[in-house]
């Protein structure tokens, strides 16, 4: 009998091995199925020539460099996430090495706002993304591992902090407390126009030299299911969900079980595609000899006393990047089409090496045209999809707005 690799359904399961992931050793597992039974397939979809490389939809700067810029991660700023909406790219990971509150950085490339934020310090593994799809990485300031990458220009990057040419400049700016009700350091914003004009001064190209994602084409209404619900194991309460909507063929995201909404816009914030990276988390120490180890000394140009406060306090996740790590693969899951993918990410090591994406049997992961949310976790933390029913939709919007009590099921 004739045999095809594919995934059934909207759901699939995969074991794979992976150096470093502190998981029990397994063997690498295909999965077989019968030829009779229906196989997902790409979409066909023909790219416009002015397609964003990230997107795929078309854009007048499509072969314009985009900006990575660093929002807040906090509960209280949420509500005020401006133009996120808007990104071409959205990535979200703990930014803490002690605790698992999480920091979203924005990747713009087709859409100039001229309000970006609230705005906080940068990461590491926010800036190896940023590399990975040839973006300005711009932060208000950030830890002494991320600081020591931009004093050596080892990633082109903007900063509205520390002397940074952009502070209280018309890049980086704080909008005042009648618009946004929270203390200074959560009013802080920055302008896509003028980045622009400052990574100019800077002399950084303004040409794009990422290659892009692949895509294709959305699937049929009638073949889309009725209901899914992706859980993402942020800790609490940072924890994340997206709810598939068939209509709009996209994830509505709630954040701690509340509807995100774009503050500026007043859109949903609803990606067409979802990736949750799982990888080993590390963190930067004093004592550790990483030139020994074929890697980038994380303290140099940072003083003792920075350096010192900043030993075990920040993360360092090992997603490929060319500078701290010596893993480069892992497992993923996509959801996209309202279909779950189990697969791997890859990445060479090497400056401004692209993120690769692929399915259980090898294939390159081909996205929806449209925005794309990449969550990033630690080993071991839930990634759960759900599907259902649209009745199973309103229960849980019934649960979400009445806490104290659930609907009555007939079931």
């Amino acid at each position: 009998m004739k045999k095809s690799v594919a995934f059934v359904g909207v759901c699939a399961v995969v074991l794979i091995a992976f150096s470093g992931c502190g998981c029990k050793k397994q063997e690498k597992k295909e999965i077989v199925v019968d030829k009779d039974v229906a196989v997902v397939e790409v979409v066909p979809y023909e790219k416009p020539a002015n397609a964003s490389p990230i997107t795929g939809l078309a854009c007048d700067n499509y072969d314009k460099r985009p900006f990575a810029v660093m929002y807040s991660g906090d509960t209280e700023t949420r509500p005020y996430f401006s133009n996120i909406a808007k990104a071409d790219m959205v990535v979200e990971m703990p930014h803490r090495a002690t605790h698992g509150g999480t920091r979203v950085m924005g990747i713009f490339g087709c859409h100039a706002p001229a309000q970006i934020g609230p705005m906080r310090s940068g990461r590491v593994d926010f800036a190896n993304v940023a590399n990975a799809v040839s973006a300005v990485f711009v932060s208000w300031g950030g830890d002494g591992a991320v600081k020591s990458l931009m004093n050596r220009k080892m990633t082109d990057s903007l900063t509205c902090a520390d002397g940074g040419v952009n502070a209280g400049s018309a890049a980086c700016y704080r909008i005042g407390r009648d618009t946004i009700p929270l203390d200074k350091e959560d009013r802080a914003f920055s302008s896509m126009p003028e980045l622009i004009a400052s990574a100019n001064s800077y002399g950084y190209s303004n040409q794009n030299t990422f290659a892009g994602f692949d895509h294709q084409g959305e699937v049929a209404r009638d073949q889309r299911p009725a209901y899914g619900r992706l859980t993402v194991g942020f800790d609490k309460p940072f924890r994340v969900h997206y709810e598939y909507n068939p209509e709009t063929n996209a994830y509505e995201r709630l954040f701690n079980n509340h509807e995100e909404f774009d503050f500026v816009t007043k859109e949903r914030v609803a990606p067409k595609n979802v990736i949750v990276i799982q990888t080993k988390k590390d963190a930067f120490y004093t004592d550790h000899d990483y030139t020994s180890d074929g890697l980038v000394d994380p303290w140099e140009t940072i003083d003792t006393d920075e350096a010192k406060r900043d030993n075990a306090a920040y993360p360092n996740f090992q997603l490929g990047d060319p500078w701290f790590d010596t893993q480069f693969e892992g497992p993923a899951t996509f959801c996209m089409n309202g279909q779950e993918i189990v697969g791997t990410w890859k990445k060479e090591r090497g400056d401004k090496k692209p993120f690769q994406f692929y399915d259980s049997t090898g294939e390159k992961i081909h996205f929806v045209p449209g925005q794309i949310w990449m969550e990033v976790l630690m080993d071991g933390k839930t990634v759960k999809w759900k599907e259902g029913t649209a009745e199973d939709r309103a229960e849980e919007k019934y649960e979400r707005e009445h806490p104290e009590g659930a609907m009555v099921s007939n079931s």
